[in-house]
């Protein structure tokens, strides 16, 4: 039985998990049509392997918006999303000239995914927004040690499940991708959507902008040197945003951060780790 404080308390109604609720899933509807175009179609020289594996994170966010409990919804509402989910990826596929061997395997292993990282997470917490450190860790763990069920059930384009026999090092760099991508939609749309008003208002208001260009530039400047022993430094720009604003504002300044790192000349597996600074780690 779980014995946290987090757990203590009625649920919140679906209505009320998030609002308007139909804009919520129209725009995850849209990522999910995006991300399983970008399964394949873009692709790194190094291994080979789509850039991202991302349908799960969107179809985690949309689930979510429709998850009040701790079990898993017996609801109209939630097995349309995960029905209109899974007709996005078939469709954005077929779009693209990819028949169902290609698009259900990526359909079915990413609701499988997303719903198993919901499920244990939310096994032990009653809300979606991870309220101090301890809970976003456990979410972010919970996300990289559940991503071989999308390799096993061939979510990951151009990885299935056979690679973890004949090339582990390969399977073992899809599921960090699937990681680190579940990771981006629990560090910024989790919190925009679920997280509670702010307690404070923003500190230093003058540094806002400072911190918004420097946060969005800062990566652009170390990736001309991404082995330098001062790269670190990437960090402090996020990290003085969570101390310094409430959790939507540091959601968007390290998506942000993010998306502009997508672009610069990072190695593969640098962009997605730039969203493991989640505002409650230090709020």
């Amino acid at each position: 039985m779980p014995g946290h404080a987090d757990t203590i308390g009625a649920p919140p109604r679906p209505a009320d998990l998030v609002s308007p609720l139909w804009l919520v899933q129209l725009s995850m509807g849209f990522l999910t049509a995006l991300t399983t175009v970008a399964s394949f179609v873009l692709f790194d020289t190094w291994s080979g392997l789509p850039v991202t594996f991302a349908v799960q994170a969107s179809m985690l966010v949309a689930i979510a918006a429709v998850w009040p409990d701790r079990d898993i919804p017996r609801t109209g509402v939630f097995v349309r999303t995960v029905a209109a989910h899974m007709a996005v990826v078939v469709l954005a596929g077929l779009a693209l000239k990819r028949g169902p061997a290609d698009t259900v395997p990526i359909a079915v292993g990413s609701l499988a995914y997303a719903v198993a990282l919901a499920w244990v997470y939310r096994r032990r917490h009653r809300t979606w927004c991870p309220a101090n450190g301890h809970q976003a860790a456990a979410f972010f763990g919970y996300g990289f040690l559940l991503s071989p069920i999308g390799l096993l059930m061939g979510a990951y384009a151009g990885c299935p499940p056979s690679t973890v026999l004949h090339d582990p090092i390969l399977a073992f760099v899809a599921c960090i991708r699937a990681g680190s991508a579940t990771g981006i939609a629990i560090g910024t749309a989790m919190v925009w959507l679920f997280a509670p008003p702010a307690a404070s208002a923003i500190i230093a208001k003058p540094l806002v902008p400072l911190l918004i260009v420097g946060c969005v530039l800062g990566p652009a400047i170390i990736s001309t040197a991404p082995s330098s022993p001062v790269a670190w430094v990437v960090v402090l720009g996020p990290l003085c945003a969570a101390l310094l604003m409430p959790p939507r504002w540091v959601a968007s300044i390290v998506l942000a951060m993010t998306a502009a790192a997508a672009f610069y000349n990072y190695p593969w597996y640098v962009t997605g780790q730039l969203s493991w600074f989640p505002p409650q780690a230090v709020h």
